[in-house]
């Protein structure tokens, strides 16, 4: 809604509430509300229109809006909302290889009922398309939520991009996760954002610290056009050319594969396999094999993020911390800091944790390294 709908809007709101409007009396009509408002009709009708989307009034063909027969209670239910301290949790319901699962949700709900807080879960009905989700958010608006955080994969994030407007009915803060290394097109939220480059950058100097100086950096030709991968190159690639190493790029489905075979078969203790993600790495491993060549054993291979279907290959990969992420999310909606305002356009970053498994053990690592040692999954 632009700024016009929403003055309407609230006078009408304010109306109803101290009883000028009671249940099924005649609301203005729109051409009346335009001239009182020195706007359009479309302004004035698409205020009402938000009236009936949460329930507080009814609109009937040629006859006019009326306030709900039931908008008393409506209200009370809302103002009953105002005594709970709650948050909102949007999460993925179809998630795919996404930077968090169940111990964040966990870690996130012991956090907010730490403060004192009431955690409500929705997912995003992003299947039943504009109607369902304004439906969901209204809902949701009148519980006087003190946060909204959203943990979604990538398409629901654009699913809530396109229908950004709807977040208007929040004054909340707003908080995201984003995994893509792109802005979240959703105006005064606050993101979390994965420090793709800086991660790349990190593994670099890891291999750098454990004298590896022949690299094959794994990778899909069609992953060259994603933010979050042009990142993770460039901060690797970067870093390697500042010591003087090139490192060898292997595009799958455009190299033959009898390369990386032989890349391995050189047995060099200065070689390592770098997969962008958990899939390359699950690719390469299984290409090798083979081969019968084994990951930790014939050679070593370092990964990005850490999702549960691969932990069976025994990576050591860059992945973020999913406990500490609900906890981090939930701190930055329980603060007290009701206002939208002070986290208006934010951007906060996480840096991964690296995950030792067998794949690569490195023996040296450089000043402040976040790691975790993982001798079983």
């Amino acid at each position: 809604m632009n700024a016009v709908t929403t003055k309407i809007y609230r006078a009408l709101l304010k109306k109803i509430r101290d009883g000028t409007y009671p249940p099924e009396s005649r609301l203005p009509f729109e051409k009346e509300l335009a001239k009182t408002f020195k706007t359009n009709r479309m302004n004035a009708k698409r205020a009402v229109e938000r009236l009936a989307e949460e329930g507080l009034a009814v609109r009937i063909r040629r006859k006019g809006s009326f306030v709900a027969a039931d908008a008393v209670s409506e209200l009370a239910g809302e103002l009953l909302a105002l005594k709970e301290k709650r948050v909102v949790f949007l999460y993925s319901g179809h998630p795919t290889n996404i930077h968090w699962n169940e111990a964040t949700l966990r870690s996130f709900r012991a956090c907010a009922i730490s403060f004192g807080y009431h955690v409500h879960y929705e997912t995003v009905p992003v299947d039943q398309g504009r109607a369902a989700l304004a439906k969901m958010m209204c809902f949701l608006a009148k519980l006087r939520p003190s946060g909204l955080v959203m943990f979604l994969d990538n398409y629901e994030y654009l699913f809530m991009s396109a229908n950004s407007d709807l977040f208007e009915v929040f004054t909340c803060p707003v908080i995201s996760l984003n995994r893509t290394g792109t802005p979240i097109c959703i105006k005064d939220i606050t993101t979390i954002d994965l420090d793709h480059y800086g991660d790349g950058v990190r593994a670099a100097e890891l291999l750098l610290a454990n004298q590896v100086s022949e690299i094959m950096f794994y990778y899909t030709e069609s992953f060259k056009t994603l933010q979050w991968f042009q990142q993770r190159r460039e901060g690797i690639v970067k870093t390697l050319s500042f010591a003087g190493i090139k490192a060898d790029l292997f595009e799958i489905g455009r190299h033959d594969p009898s390369r990386l075979k032989d890349f391995v078969l050189k047995n060099s203790p200065q070689s390592m396999i770098v997969a962008i993600n958990n899939d390359h790495a699950e690719q390469a491993i299984k290409m090798l094999a083979l081969s019968r060549l084994a990951a930790g054993t014939d050679y070593r291979l370092l990964a990005f993020d850490d999702y549960p279907p691969f932990l069976k290959y025994r990576l050591t990969s860059f992945g973020i911390d999913t406990e500490s992420l609900g906890i981090l999310a939930a701190r930055l909606v329980c603060s007290g800091r009701r206002n939208r305002e002070m986290f208006r356009n934010c951007s906060i970053r996480v840096k991964s944790t690296l995950f030792i498994r067998d794949s690569f053990r490195p023996a040296v690592f450089p000043e402040g390294f976040q790691k975790r040692k993982e001798s079983h999954i």
